[in-house]
């Protein structure tokens, strides 16, 4: 009977540590499944970073230049309203010796029209019509410095 009860243990002893190696196997296979989706998710991530950081890479240089051509259009911009400021003193003090140069050639003459005019109005010529261009009776046209067959 001690026997008997020592095997019935041994039996039981058997197949619970059977047992439980092959719950323990069952959860390796589970834990090397997720192992193996979280690698996969590691790759798409290293991937798809990789790629975000060229892209970011490209972004950088792209606003970098940018930053340069706005710098560069700024400075233009400055250089065009000094230029722009120097042409209206120019012509202002230009207007002065005028004036002047006006008021010294005739002393007792009045100003004319035109030196009256408000500042950016200038005189103009009117427009000339058109030309009209006619060919002579029956010469036709004739092409000058082309080669012609003979007649």
């Amino acid at each position: 009977m001690k026997s008997t009860i020592a095997a019935v243990v041994l039996a039981i002893a058997t197949v619970a540590a059977g047992g439980f190696a092959w719950q323990t196997r069952q959860s390796l296979e589970g834990t090397k499944a997720a192992l193996a989706g979280a690698t996969a998710q590691l790759d798409k991530a290293n991937t798809d970073l990789k790629a975000l950081q060229a892209e970011a890479t490209t972004l950088r240089k792209q606003a970098t230049e940018q930053k340069m051509a706005a710098e560069q259009l700024q400075a233009d911009l400055n250089a065009a309203r000094q230029f722009i400021e120097a042409e209206r003193l120019t012509t202002a003090r230009l207007r002065e010796d005028l004036a002047k140069a006006m008021t010294r050639a005739t002393p007792g003459a009045r100003p004319t029209a035109a030196q009256t005019l408000p500042s950016g109005m200038v005189p103009m010529l009117a427009p000339q019509p058109p030309m009209q261009v006619r060919i002579a009776p029956g010469g036709g046209a004739t092409a000058v410095g082309v080669p012609m067959p003979a007649r």
